[in-house]
């Protein structure tokens, strides 16, 4: 019987021993555990068992602790992604002992993991020539990659500006990433989420990360992203967003309503207690996790593949040259 679980277990183990936030990596290096594991004797049985242990891996991943449900939209994304990038291989593997074939799978599924460690360096030298001395940036939330950029930029390049951060409430992500900037003499403010507009009429550019890029353009992401873009637009300040590619997901999301349901309200909300009451417990409140930035309020997107506007992903392809990974986007305008 298979053990549709043994990724799942094994993310939950590595979560714990690794520092927080590398969680991409987690999720490929739980699912080669259990192909080089594997104790299945037939092609097929392989097949079986990596998409069953990959769909409980990505539809449980809300249920591992330090974890977001943001994240996990984006770690859901790459899932399918993994398992399309095995399969694909294997279409072409039918007549190869199976002994051969799980080592080939799992020699790319180690040129997959190399590609997603790249992915940030090479995001960075996308958008390094963007982030200009003496301007100011808008950043909204507490996206890894942006505070990757921002704090690669000022520190092993030299380049001087500052940052403005949102708070990004009700989670309030703003005030870590607020911390770790001025923790490398980046000249870094907060501004509460009511001022935004205020705050973006001194901002030159607008820098934000996204948990998934959609087949539009557009992007989801952490709720008051959205806002911002339509303040930018206002502004005719740019809105760049930076993103790996391995988040460039199937989804056709026109409205704020046809977010996947991992992101919609949640259950509780995290309120600050005020003078006016101090109970807050049986408020009515919409509080969505994430909302979706349509692709015309999108100046350039930043991937590890390079720069580009906002355009319909028909759909993402991985496939090899030899030894050596070779992803790219197939960007085309819907018809």
């Amino acid at each position: 019987m298979l053990d549709s679980k043994k990724a799942y277990n094994h993310f939950v183990l590595l979560v714990k021993e690794r520092p927080p936030g590398d969680f991409a990596l987690t999720l490929i290096d739980s699912l080669l555990h259990v192909l080089k594991e594997t104790q299945e004797t037939t092609r097929q049985g392989l097949l079986h068992e990596m998409k069953d242990n990959t769909n409980y891996l990505t539809e449980n991943l809300i249920n591992v602790e330090g974890l977001t449900r943001k994240s996990s939209l984006a770690l859901h994304t790459l899932g399918r992604f993994f398992h399309h990038y095995i399969t694909s291989k294997l279409s072409g593997l039918s007549d190869t002992s199976l002994e051969v074939i799980r080592s080939k799978l799992v020699a790319r599924v180690e040129d997959l993991r190399e590609f997603v460690m790249s992915s940030r360096g090479k995001v960075l030298s996308s958008a390094l020539e963007f982030i200009k001395d003496g301007i100011t940036i808008f950043v909204h939330g507490n996206s890894p990659l942006v505070e990757f950029l921002l704090v690669e930029a000022a520190v092993k390049h030299n380049k001087k500006f500052s940052v403005i951060v949102s708070e990004a409430r009700p989670d309030c992500e703003g005030y870590a990433l607020t911390k770790s900037l001025l923790a490398v003499g980046i000249a870094a403010r907060l501004v509460v989420d009511a001022a935004v507009a205020y705050a973006l009429e001194e901002a030159d550019i607008v820098l934000v990360g996204a948990e998934t890029v959609v087949e539009t353009g557009g992007i989801i992401n952490g709720i008051g992203t959205y806002t911002c873009a339509l303040c930018a637009k206002m502004l005719k300040k740019p809105f760049y967003v930076v993103c790996e590619s391995f988040k460039f997901a199937r989804m056709y999301p026109l409205t704020q309503k046809d977010l996947p349901e991992i992101v919609k309200d949640r259950k509780t909300l995290p309120l600050f207690r005020s003078r006016e009451t101090d109970d807050v417990t049986n408020l009515p409140v919409l509080s969505p996790l994430c909302d979706y930035t349509p692709p015309d309020l999108v100046t350039l997107l930043f991937t590890d593949m390079g720069i580009f506007t906002p355009v319909s992903y028909t759909h993402l392809r991985a496939h090899e040259t030899g030894r050596n990974l070779v992803c790219r986007l197939l960007l085309e305008k819907k018809k």
